[in-house]
């Protein structure tokens, strides 16, 4: 049942946390009877999960491109978002959603040129 070559990256949260912990091992073993190639690998700097080291993992290690489900769970959940920002994915699953300041302060620029940010 194979759709599309997708690939699914999980993305843990901070804390020390891994690719080990919660529902990750139960995720990855039901996605993959389904066909899908999942990527679980723990990220670097996975204590406090900084964006200048996330993000380039996700790039250039994992190679999440517009094939890519992101599943990120706390910090990785506001990872995923991060990286979507100025890349391509297929889509995204969060969860548990946690404001870690090294990943969500950010700031967006719209498209009448009005500034805004995010803490």
């Amino acid at each position: 049942m194979k759709q599309k070559n997708l690939k699914i990256i999980l993305l843990h949260g901070n804390g020390g946390s891994t690719v080990e912990d919660n529902w990750f091992p139960y995720a990855k073993t039901e996605f993959e009877k389904l066909g899908l190639k999942v990527i679980s690998k723990t990220f670097p700097d996975n204590k406090l999960a900084r964006s200048e080291y996330w993000l380039p993992f996700l790039r250039d290690e994992l190679k999440a491109d517009e094939k890519t489900i992101l599943v990120g769970s706390s910090t990785g959940a506001v990872a995923a978002m991060r990286f979507a920002e100025a890349n391509k994915i297929y889509g995204s699953v969060i969860n548990g959603l946690f404001n870690l300041p090294q990943l969500m302060i950010h700031t967006f620029q719209l498209q009448n040129q009005d500034t805004f940010t995010i803490n």
